[in-house]
């Protein structure tokens, strides 16, 4: 008998059911209210943060099944743009000589009308049918005139005959400008075989004389929303280049909300928020608002991000396997280890105090094991702790120890829970497999020195960030448990570019910490907790912050050896960073 494996991991484009995808999204717009707001947003966060997933919900077939409501009805029309999408990654487009602003607008307009078509395309306009006659209007009226406004031949245009239905029509379109793209395409793979410029004369399609205007029309459709902004949901905007990362933070400021709003994620490594005059910057909360998935996950209100993961866990096992069970039980602790870890916690606490308790005891526990590496890192608390708020680690986790419970006994007809045992051998190999991922960056022959030497230093950083901390947990330090550094000032453009890789892959969360000088803020990074096995540390270390200087930080991604040399050092000569109340997570660890 086959278990259907409740953490099976999709992306959600390939959930084409609504309900489906509604079964399996956990409401965070009540954590993130502006996502659905009138407005451009920026959502930024690492990869599996969810940004997708909302992305997924917000698309009008599951907003009429969550709302129960007719598509005119919804709150907004939203239309889904991928920009992780071989389309947009052209590499013929550096051989631009001239026009590079002009034609990569050309390529980003007739890519995102290619997306509004396509979403019109798929609705089901059943209950609009009297509604046909004012899309004829629009295509003979505004569509021809702007589609020949671009250089178009008139004569390409197809008629619309009595037999093309409202989707018939959309689909001429997206037709259309899908040819004018692959004539882009071609033009840019002849410019690449010739050492000659070859001048561009096909078609010309810009926002504001092209796509703004029909958006502006599409929005008065009368099937769709009335009295509402259009929103694009633009999904992974740090893969565009710089002219395409310029072109569209020029739409975000023409602050047109009422006509169409832009919800643009990133992996927290946007190219530039500059202009394409070079010389304006969008502005936040002027031209949009900003939001950091994380924010939850590293703020005092930490404790939702674990009530929204248990209620994902808990919709998975139920929705996909049947289980009736809460995340707790499913995923259950070292009992044996609670019991020892509570023990040692009175103890302590009689000896020194609650407060040395409450910090220590769990870092006394680890140091007190034969075994440094019998420590159990199961159950679901750590194992919220250790996803590090990006909800992919845990369903990955999950799915390697649900498969191997299964694989373990071939006979099982149903799982109930994992086993510890299961979860910890599970936890330490998806550990160390997330940290060799860096080594695909690095062996890879075909990568350029300069991406293969950031991703080196990355390496080194983490080698060195991850065993000092461990130093400090080793140490008779009054803050010993460190999971962050921060540092104030600037640091070289070459080595603030590894932390920029570092945030982005997931191995380090940005964050703001108050300055050692009381005045402004200091750069603060988190080290991923799903590392805590690699090096041995506590994924509840959330008191103390290792404070660096700009040299410091270079070091660590140059010298690994040098920089541990100046740890230990500084430990034995009693330095201490000033310490807050860490702003991280605090789950009653």
């Amino acid at each position: 008998m086959s278990l259907a494996n409740p953490f099976k991991y999709s992306t959600p484009d390939q959930i084409k059911d609504p309900l489906e995808a509604l079964e399996l999204f956990v409401d965070v717009f009540k954590d993130f209210y502006l996502i659905e707001s009138v407005g451009n947003t920026f959502v930024n966060g690492p990869r599996g943060s969810g940004k997708s997933m909302m992305y997924r919900i917000m698309r009008p077939d599951c907003q009429k099944v969550k709302l129960n409501s007719s598509l005119n009805a919804l709150n907004y029309f939203a239309i889904y743009v991928p920009i992780k999408d071989k389309a947009l990654d052209i590499e013929e487009l550096k051989f631009l000589k001239h026009g590079e602003n002009a034609l990569n607008e050309h390529l980003l307009t007739t890519y995102f009308s290619i997306a509004v078509f396509k979403c019109l395309e798929e609705e089901n306009y059943s209950l609009y049918e009297d509604c046909r006659d004012e899309i004829v209007e629009f295509y003979n009226e505004s569509f021809k005139k702007a589609i020949i406004s671009t250089g178009l031949d008139k004569n390409e245009i197809v008629d619309i005959t009595d037999s093309h239905s409202i989707n018939d029509i959309f689909r001429l379109v997206r037709h259309l400008l899908e040819d004018i793209l692959e004539r882009f395409n071609l033009y840019l793979q002849k410019l690449s075989l010739t050492p000659d410029d070859i001048k561009y004369s096909g078609e010309l399609c810009l926002y504001k004389n092209f796509l703004f205007p029909l958006i502006r029309k599409i929005g008065n459709f009368t099937f769709l929303p009335q009295d509402k902004p259009i929103y694009f949901l633009v999904d992974d905007a740090n893969w565009l280049n710089y002219a395409q990362t310029r072109i569209l933070n020029s739409w975000v400021s023409y602050r047109s909300t009422s006509i169409v709003c832009f919800k643009i994620t990133t992996q927290q490594n946007y190219k530039t928020y500059y202009t394409v005059t070079g010389r304006n910057k969008i502005d936040s909360p002027h031209d949009y608002h900003e939001i950091n998935l994380l924010d939850i996950y590293t703020s005092n209100q930490s404790d939702r991000y674990k009530d929204n993961l248990k209620k994902i866990v808990e919709k998975r096992l139920k929705q996909i396997s049947g289980i009736d069970t809460s995340a707790e039980d499913f995923f259950p602790s070292n009992m044996k280890q609670l019991r020892e870890l509570q023990e040692l916690k009175e103890q302590l606490e009689i000896e020194k105090g609650y407060d040395y308790s409450y910090r220590n005891f769990r870092a006394t526990y680890m140091l007190s094991l034969p075994n440094e590496y019998s420590y159990s890192y199961g159950g679901f608390d750590q194992l919220v702790h250790l996803s590090s708020g990006i909800i992919r680690n845990f369903i990955d986790m999950s799915f390697n120890m649900f498969d191997k419970t299964v694989r373990s006994s071939p006979n099982i007809s149903e799982v109930s829970q994992i086993p510890i045992k299961i979860q910890d051998e599970e936890i330490h190999e998806y550990s160390n497999w997330f940290l060799r991922q860096l080594e695909k960056s690095i062996d890879d022959d075909g990568l350029d020195e300069l991406h293969v030497n950031n991703y080196k230093r990355l390496r080194t950083l983490i080698s060195s960030i991850g065993k000092a901390f461990r130093l400090f947990l080793e140490s008779g330090s009054s803050e010993r448990r460190k999971f962050s550094f921060y540092y104030d000032g600037n640091i070289k453009d070459e080595f603030k570019e590894v932390l920029k890789i570092a945030i982005s892959e997931g191995y380090f969360h940005y964050s703001t910490h108050g300055s050692k000088t009381g005045l402004g803020r200091s750069h603060k990074y988190v080290m991923n907790r799903i590392l805590s096995p690699v090096y041995k540390l506590d994924p509840f270390s959330f008191s103390g912050y290792l404070y660096l200087t700009t040299d410091n930080i270079e070091l660590a991604m140059t010298d690994e050896k040098a920089f541990i040399r100046y740890i230990k050092t500084r430990i034995k000569s009693g330095l201490e960073d000033d310490s807050d109340d860490q702003l991280e997570m605090e789950f009653d660890g």
